[in-house]
């Protein structure tokens, strides 16, 4: 990250491929298995569990946006990205655990990464090891991309006026021109959320998105609103004024459930 945003992306996309490749392993070899699946019977329903897993790992597109100053022609290569990923994204979520469902239909076996049991019933013990170091993998990938994009949203507010955020962090690398000093500053921090066991890092930083999504969806509606983009290099999404509300309602909405059941539950 000190290097370069360019050695982030190159890193991200050779860590993708290393990622992608085994979830396709698990598929090619259990299509075979897949057959009509009797309706299952489901136990207690824990629905903040659910929807803050569910939120956490179908978010954090919006983050791409944190490097858009460092983007050639961003209008036109975000759209096409962002729609790969998210098709990407969720075929990996879908057909994986489809294939694995069909290898084992008991959801009382099923735990935190059993895709590693359903990869050593498919693939014996080799495949369980290449699906387990890619679960490795996509932790460093994610920590990759996101200490790139997290910093430079903090740079950003201290740049920023009257913002409760020290100027000395937006410091930029005399050489490489990068937020040298925020990003070892925000790396030492996210060493002490190593105690924390993973769900509560999940439920916490979903409950930190969705104030965030908030302010996102409030902003693009008082924009539309407010303001006309005169910029022919910026990408603005063709929806009406009305479009753009009733886009953001079903985001808005599980936002706020989430938040009502983070009170019900204590926080």
């Amino acid at each position: 990250n000190v290097m370069g945003v360019e050695i982030v992306g190159s890193l991200s996309y050779f860590l993708c491929v290393l990622v992608c490749a085994p979830p396709l392993i698990i598929v090619v070899l259990g299509l075979p298995e897949m057959s009509p699946l009797a309706p299952p019977v489901w136990g207690e329903i824990q629905w903040f569990n659910l929807l803050t897993t569910l939120m956490w790992n179908t978010s954090g597109f919006d983050d791409a946006g944190a490097t858009a100053a460092e983007v050639k022609a961003p209008a036109d290569i975000y759209p096409r990205a962002l729609g790969v990923s998210v098709a990407l994204v969720t075929a990996l979520y879908v057909l994986p655990l489809g294939v694995g469902v069909a290898v084992e239909r008991d959801a009382s076996l099923w735990h935190d990464g059993f895709l590693f049991t359903v990869a050593g019933d498919l693939g014996g013990p080799a495949l369980a090891l290449i699906v387990s170091s890619a679960g490795f993998l996509s932790s460093v990938a994610q920590l990759n991309a996101l200490l790139c994009t997290s910093v430079r949203e903090i740079v950003c507010l201290a740049e920023q006026p009257r913002q409760p955020v020290p100027h000395w962090l937006a410091k930029l690398h005399s050489t490489r021109k990068t937020p040298h000093v925020c990003t070892c500053v925000f790396g030492l921090l996210l060493v002490f959320t190593l105690n924390y066991h993973f769900v509560e890092l999940i439920a916490a930083t979903v409950i930190f998105d969705c104030v965030s999504f908030l302010i996102q969806f409030a902003t693009w509606v008082r924009f539309r609103w407010k303001a006309d983009c005169d910029d022919p290099a910026a990408f603005r999404a063709p929806l009406s004024f009305l479009g753009v509300v009733l886009w953001s309602s079903g985001p808005v909405i599980l936002c706020l459930i989430v938040l009502y059941l983070t009170a019900v539950n204590g926080g």
